[in-house]
This record gives C-alpha cells, structure tokens and sequence, in this order.
C-alpha cells in the first residue's frame, strides 16, 4: 500500500508530495470498501491476519479503551480501521462516547505505547482531512497534544542517540551493532508516528487562526528540530509544507527568523535530497527571501548547517 502510493506520487507531478498519506488512505479505503448488499453487516475488509472491524462492534471496541494498554492498542487498533474507511467516518462520530475515550487515552497513555498513540492520531488525522470535522478535532485540543507528543519523542531520540553514542566505546562490536541496529527500528516506528502528527497538524493548519495558536506554542522551534534532526522523505516534506505555508505571514516568518529556519533548511539544497524536497525548500526560502535580514544572515548560520550535515 505504501509503496504503491509513493509510486503514484513519483509519477504523477500533479499530486503534490504533502498528499502521500491521503494517497495511501484512499488507497486503503478502495481496497477495503464493502462489497456487500447494503442489508448485510458493515465490515472492513483486511488481511488474513488482521482482526476484522465491524460499524456494528463499535461499543465493544469503546469498552476496550477502558482496559489495559494492550486491549487500548487492540480497540484503537479496530476504531482506525472504520474511520480510514470515509464512508464510516458520521456513524463513528455518531458515538459521542469515542472520540472522548480516544482523546483521554491519547493524552494519558501515549508515552506507553509508540502504536497505541500512532493510532489515535491517525483516526484524528482522518476526521482531519474534511474541513467540516476541524472544529470537532480543535474540540479535543488534539493539536496542542500532537505537538506536545512530537516534542516529546524529539526529546527521548536524542536520548536514544546519546545512549547509542556512549555505548559504542565500552561495548563489543558485535553488541553495538545489535544495539544500532534497534535503535534504527526505533526511529522508523517514531518516523511513522512524526509522519501522522506532522501531516495532522497540516490539515489543522489551513485556518490562520490555528497557526497563530501554534505559533504561540513553538511549533517553528520543533519543525527546525525536525529538518535538522530526521532523515526520512516524508516527515521532511510534511515539515517543510508546514513552514512553507505558515512563512506568507509575518508573524511566522519573523519567528522563523529568530529560530534561523534558513540555516536549517540550506543544508537540504547541498545534500541533493528528493525533487519534491528540495522544490519545498526553495518555495521556502523564496517566501523568507523577501525579508531584507533574511537574505543577509547566510555568513552567520555556519553552525546550524554544520550542525544539520552532522546529523544527514
């Protein structure tokens, strides 16, 4: 599913980038859409190994939010294959009752479980795609919370870093690669969840009065950390939309400025990264070009992009 939604996106210059995840729930959705009368149960097909979701157990799997941390990952789990599935997503809402159990386990278990999280914000993310449901996600306070968890788990990377540098001297070559070796699974699972909140936050972002808010609460900091820090295509891009688009307002752009965006994002047009990047990077730093502080500051950003090459 994934890789077929890259492909769609590789070859289709008329889909932007930033859409990749909507791609691959589209995708999801045709592949998983019922078939059946309309008198039959309302099932969400999946693979073999996968529990089925039915609209009809919706309750069951709201209990199961009230359980241990496995049955929570088990419910959220079922609750994400309904809403991936547009056709679903007025009778899930429907339930007053999920979407309150979802946004209090997100915010009181999500540092358990890096799965258990990644799936709360995507079923939010999917209400996100629609306009008419902003209001409801604002409702919850998910965006202030989906930057709070990437904040976080920015935070406990660089632990993870730090644990693997100090451990390259004292142990054996062969426990540090194993060591290396998970610590790489870690940060392709925290990618995928940076991937669901960034692209959350996107769709979030379209109302000015949204940006002021998270603004206000340091997202041009965190979305520096995110470009100096993170190699993966696609959490790059969702960062780079997020600044590019919040760049056309001087309140951001003077912040950007003071948190030196360009000298974390210059880095990227040297490094040849991906067309759709590098074309991101550039709109950005168009947008930024016309602030005359801006074009003057490259011959003080020399340790923030020797700063970012390190960690390329």
């Amino acid at each position: 599913m994934r890789q077929l939604a890259e492909d769609i996106v590789t070859k289709c210059p008329l889909v932007s980038p930033t859409r990749l995840p909507e791609i691959e729930q589209l995708l999801y959705y045709l592949q998983t859409r019922p078939v059946t009368s309309s008198s039959s149960p309302k099932q969400v097909s999946v693979s073999p190994d996968a529990e089925e979701a039915s609209i009809h157990d919706l309750d069951n799997y709201i209990d199961l939010l009230y359980e241990e941390i496995e049955d929570k990952e088990r419910g959220a789990k079922l609750v994400l294959q309904l809403t991936r599935n547009p056709e679903f997503l007025e009778e899930v809402l429907a339930k007053e009752t999920v979407l309150t159990a979802l946004a209090r386990v997100l915010r009181e278990d999500w540092n358990k479980s890096m799965q258990l999280s990644s799936d709360i914000l995507y079923i939010f993310f999917c209400f996100s795609n629609f306009s008419q449901f902003h209001q409801l996600v604002a409702h919850f306070k998910i965006g202030a919370l989906c930057m709070t968890i990437i904040e976080e788990e920015l935070k406990r990377a660089k632990k993870w870093k730090a644990e693997l540098d100090s451990t390259k001297k004292s142990r054996e070559a062969d426990d540090f690669r194993k060591l290396q070796k998970r610590y790489r699974t870690l940060i392709r699972k925290q990618d995928g969840l940076l991937r669901i909140g960034l692209y959350l936050l996107l769709n979030l972002s379209e109302n000015p009065d949204v940006q002021f808010k998270m603004r206000i609460k340091g997202i041009i900091k965190m979305l520096v950390e995110v470009i100096i820090t993170r190699q993966a295509e696609p959490v790059l891009i969702l960062a780079l939309s997020l600044l590019q688009r919040m760049s056309i307002f001087k309140e951001n752009k003077d912040e950007m400025k003071r948190q030196k965006v360009t000298g974390a994002v210059l880095p990227i047009v040297s490094d040849q990264k991906a067309a759709d990047t590098l074309n991101l990077t550039l709109r950005l730093l168009m947008n930024l070009s016309f602030d005359k502080v801006i074009r003057q500051v490259k011959n003080n950003q020399a340790d923030l992009s020797k700063d970012s090459s390190e960690h390329r």
